[in-house]
């Protein structure tokens, strides 16, 4: 089970991080859909790194604190919905399309959940991210991490009734 995304809210909250954080010795990416508390209510996670030295350092918290603000203090811009699928655990391709392109993701499938899964495995878990990201019509496939796997994951897609969202078709944030 996943509980929802919100797909808005999390990509507005990364690039108002990138912003923030300019100039620290942290990355500001996406994370892979991996963990998390249950809940009934669309939510997101932003973490400093993955010890206590990250975890007590001031400036990455200061730049966390100013991106939550500005992103709960602007209007939420529309853009298409979708999940990512492919990829690592930072999810690059998927970070990078949010930074330049007018998208929103919700839920990440790494190549590591993809790799070894039976077709019905798959299926279940990209329906389960496109029912636990509201809104989703798309899928941003990273096919470079996935090479012989995106026609398996295009037809699967196709079943369910979600259409390949590409980089080159969206327009660029201004």
């Amino acid at each position: 089970m996943l509980v929802p995304s919100a797909p808005a809210l999390m990509t507005a909250a990364l690039r108002e991080l990138l912003k923030s954080a300019k100039g620290l010795d942290f990355a500001a990416a996406f994370e892979v859909t991996h963990h998390g508390p249950y809940s009934e209510k669309p939510v997101f996670f932003i973490e400093i790194g993955s010890d206590e030295t990250a975890w007590n350092d001031e400036k990455a918290g200061s730049a966390i604190a100013n991106a939550l603000v500005s992103t709960f203090s602007l209007p939420l811009a529309e853009s298409p919905i979708c999940i990512g699928i492919g990829g690592g655990h930072y999810a690059p391709r998927q970070t990078d399309m949010a930074k330049n392109k007018k998208i929103s993701f919700g839920h990440m499938l790494p190549d590591y959940q993809i790799e070894g899964a039976s077709d019905d495995e798959l299926k279940r878990k990209i329906s389960m991210a496109v029912s636990s990201t509201p809104g989703c019509r798309y899928a941003y496939i990273d096919k470079k991490s996935l090479g012989k796997e995106v026609h398996r994951i295009e037809k699967m897609l196709e079943e369910i009734s979600i259409k390949r969202i590409r980089g080159e078709g969206l327009e660029i944030l201004a």
